[in-house]
């Protein structure tokens, strides 16, 4: 098991998924893009954790906390959030993407029929869609568990030449793809560097040990506030945690775990929102 890998995250598990949600469905982040990633991540560890070689300091802003997601039950706020999906601001889209990341899988209806009265769909939309119907599915998708919280993240790893830079941050660990139907893939981005825990605000994150550890150790259905720098500012991201999943002679690893769950969103997307947009073009 790679120790670089969030509880158990092998380095070459599935799938990497780009800045604005678009799946690379053969599982692999592409290297060019892994390079850029780790470009500028270290671009942006450089300016804001290295103190000691800024020029003299402004005043620095407070953390930014991003409000806890809540359920949601009405189908005109479906209908209204999957329109978001098309906005002009990117920062919409992201709430709207996230919001709808949290619904139930009984309520995949309701976002079908939101899809189906905006048909045809912007290109913004069709590039998220099947990202948010996989999360859906798979986060409502029972598992074997065994003590201890997961994110279902994968972390830099010393096997990687793109990756091992990454390792030589000050502070702070790299994500470089999350699982789908895990809370990280819902509230966490490519490229965030994950820099402490406010509740263990005396353990700072300065490996993926570090961060491995602090996760592990906390009970699932805990929330953790993750101190992360995303796009150059440092937001608080309050994260309840899933189980880690027990791996067993079925199913060894995390590999073979997600391909399993992989077919069950498959086949619903298949049958319930392909066929909706296999004779509709998307606008723009």
């Amino acid at each position: 098991m790679n120790a670089n890998a969030l509880s158990g995250v092998p380095k070459d598990a599935s799938p990497g998924f780009g800045i604005e949600g678009v799946a690379m469905r053969d599982g692999l982040m592409s290297r060019c893009m892994l390079v850029a990633a780790g470009a500028l991540s270290l671009a942006i560890a450089a300016r804001f954790l290295k103190a000691e070689d800024a020029p003299p300091a402004k005043p620095v802003a407070p953390p930014i906390t991003l409000p806890t997601a809540r359920p949601i039950s009405d189908a005109r706020v479906i209908q209204q959030l999957f329109s978001d999906l098309a906005s002009a601001d990117g920062s919409k889209r992201d709430a709207a993407r996230v919001a709808l990341m949290g619904l139930r899988r009984s309520q995949l209806g309701l976002l079908r029929d939101a899809v189906k009265r905006s048909l045809p769909i912007a290109p913004s939309q069709r590039a998220v869609l099947e990202l948010i119907v996989t999360h859906v599915v798979l986060a409502d998708d029972p598992y074997p568990t065994t003590p201890g919280g997961f994110l279902g993240i994968r972390l830099p790893s010393s096997g990687s030449m793109e990756e091992r830079p990454l390792l030589a941050m000050d502070r702070g660990v790299v994500v470089i793809s999350r699982i789908p139907g895990f809370c990280s893939f819902r509230l966490l981005e490519d490229g965030d560097i994950i820099v402490g825990i406010a509740e263990e605000s005396d353990d700072p994150i300065d490996s993926p040990r570090d961060l491995i550890m602090a996760v592990t150790k906390a009970a699932a259905g805990k929330t953790l506030t993750f101190e992360v720098i995303r796009r150059a500012e440092l937001v608080r991201i309050p994260i309840t945690l899933d189980a880690k999943p027990d791996f067993n002679v079925q199913i060894p690893d995390l590999n073979a775990f997600e391909n399993a769950r992989a077919q069950t969103a498959e086949q619903v997307w298949n049958n319930e929102f392909a066929p909706l947009l296999k004779d509709s073009e998307t606008v723009g």
